[in-house]
């Protein structure tokens, strides 16, 4: 089991809203169908007798999809985390609108919850509006990220390229929001259309769905972060570069740091810590190997790192606040956060490393779009 640093648990299935380009609602339905508290406690049970010391992600395609169910399981999820002294650290993923409900965000924490995904898509309310992301437009993105932070839970978003209202300023407006919203982490994709959904059938009323041999389109890996096959109203090679340049950003290593530190400062120490399993010597054998193969890599980070000082800071700003007990535990925070930002910063490096600055920019007149009468009439 600990081959692993992150193993799935499911509780719902299904998601009540229907943003034009997701596939959940057609398949899995919009009514959540659960598990039961008890079936849940048993695969956690499971994972705690084979000693497993990382984090549990529930896999639910919205976990507010049932708030009410949510409510009656999260009382069972604390007790069994306080009698185990909170083994788990959970994530999860939800709309934005759970900032709305305090009473769930306070259970949540309580669950030991420490990391939600959220679909932000864009920071444009017309751009939301326009992919039937209602949801998030109740309150600024901005203040609902907040008010989830504030229950000490670190934040994780989506963003997509290539939407309808995108404009060439839209890279900017990305850029300055994640600098708001302090996401550590930022998933990246330029809108791509699935069969069954709304977008789907839309692109096919307007001629805009690329097939094979349209363009240098990879269809088989559609959900890459550089594939689509919309004809977006940019031309691709605009919406890619603008896709690449924000990566650039915000995955640098002074970007990273940043992020992470306003987390450190803001959210950490909110957050419940606990104790992986060590009910056995076995488990505290794995745990010790574990512990040291980490530490020698974090300090290869410190040492060898050509940021290494954003380390050192971060590391003195961790302790300095464990000193002034803002954070319980120094080593939680040092153990998840370097080799997390070491990733990034790597794999920004490495993947993004072939994608060459376009320093013609092409003419940004939008495409002419075909026209598909014999597809229209067929929908």
């Amino acid at each position: 089991m600990n081959r692993y640093l992150l193993v799935p648990v499911q509780f719902s299935v299904g998601c009540p809203f229907t943003c034009e380009f997701c596939d959940i609602p057609m398949i899995y339905g919009r009514v959540a169908r659960l598990k039961s508290a008890e079936r849940v406690k048993k695969e956690l049970d499971a994972l705690y007798e084979r000693g497993f010391i990382g984090a549990v992600m529930f896999v639910d395609d919205n976990l507010i999809a049932n708030r009410k169910a949510l409510k009656a399981l999260l009382p069972e999820l604390i007790t069994w985390q306080k009698e185990r002294s909170f083994p788990f650290a959970f994530t999860s993923e939800a709309s934005v609108n759970l900032a709305r409900d305090k009473e769930i965000l306070s259970l949540l924490r309580d669950a030991r919850f420490t990391h939600m995904f959220v679909g932000v898509e864009s920071p444009d309310p017309q751009a939301l509006i326009q992919i039937s992301k209602r949801q998030n437009v109740l309150q600024p993105v901005v203040d609902s990220i907040r008010q989830i932070e504030e229950a000490g839970i670190e934040v994780l978003i989506g963003m997509i390229f290539g939407l309808d209202t995108d404009t060439l300023d839209t890279a900017r407006q990305i850029q300055s929001f994640i600098d708001e919203a302090h996401p550590p982490i930022i998933h990246f994709n330029m809108l791509a259309a699935l069969p069954k959904t709304p977008l789907w059938d839309r692109m096919i009323l307007e001629g805009r769905l690329l097939k094979d041999g349209d363009e240098a389109i990879d269809l088989n890996n559609l959900l890459g972060c550089l594939n689509t096959n919309v004809q977006t109203k940019l031309p691709h090679a605009v919406v890619k570069q603008m896709l690449v340049d924000t990566m650039r950003y915000v995955y640098s290593p002074e970007k990273i740091y940043a992020r992470y530190t306003w987390n450190l400062e803001n959210v950490y120490g909110r957050q419940v810590f606990g104790r992986p399993p060590t009910q056995s010597w076995k488990n505290l054998k794995y745990m010790a190997g574990f512990s040291l193969v980490a530490l020698k890599n974090i300090a290869r980070v410190f040492m060898t790192a050509d940021y290494r000082k954003l380390s050192w800071k971060f590391l003195w700003k961790a302790l300095r606040l464990r000193a002034r007990g803002k954070i319980p535990s120094i080593l939680d925070v040092v153990f998840r956060v370097i080799p997390t930002a070491h990733h990034l910063i790597e794999w920004n490096r490495h993947y993004l490393a072939k994608f060459v600055r376009i320093e013609e920019t092409p003419a940004l007149a939008p495409p002419q779009l075909p026209r598909a009468p014999e597809q229209r009439a067929a929908i």
